[in-house]
């Protein structure tokens, strides 16, 4: 009898042991993984979208970077499904980047202090960041 429950306490230990060690294995898998896909979000950015902030007839953009932002490239996907490098941003459309900062910096700016009234200097930096030029009034 003693032997059966010798058995029995080692069989439980060990697949206990097994249990953990495999627990162990899976949380470290996933670890790696979330680390993985953290390094993904943060190195490989993506702008698309369309603004008519830029152009006269707006523009449909697809910028991609592959360095956490430090450089964006104009892309262009095929039907296919290649995606193909037109240049640097700033060679392929010239102050698009600094247009889209403005336009969300303007944004933040509005969406904490509220509507820009036309004494409201901060709010005129960020409308004129944006692209936005004032129009005052002429002396009558």
């Amino acid at each position: 009898m003693e032997t059966l429950l010798g058995i029995a306490a080692v069989t439980t230990l060990i697949s206990a042991l097994g249990f953990a060690l495999g627990r162990i294995y899976e949380w470290r898998l996933g670890r790696t993984e979330r680390n993985e896909l953290s390094h993904y979000r943060e190195t490989y950015l993506f702008k698309s979208g369309w603004t008519a902030y830029y152009r006269d007839e707006g523009l449909d953009y697809d910028l991609r970077s592959f360095d956490g932002g430090r450089n964006w490239y104009a892309v262009e996907r095929a039907m296919n499904g290649e995606i193909k490098v037109l240049g640097l941003t700033d060679e392929v459309y010239p102050g698009l980047l600094k247009r889209l900062e403005g336009i969300n910096g303007l944004v933040n700016y509005v969406s904490k202090y509220g509507v820009i009234g036309l004494n409201n200097i901060h709010g005129i930096e960020h409308l004129e960041k944006a692209g936005f030029t004032m129009v005052k009034e002429k002396d009558s």
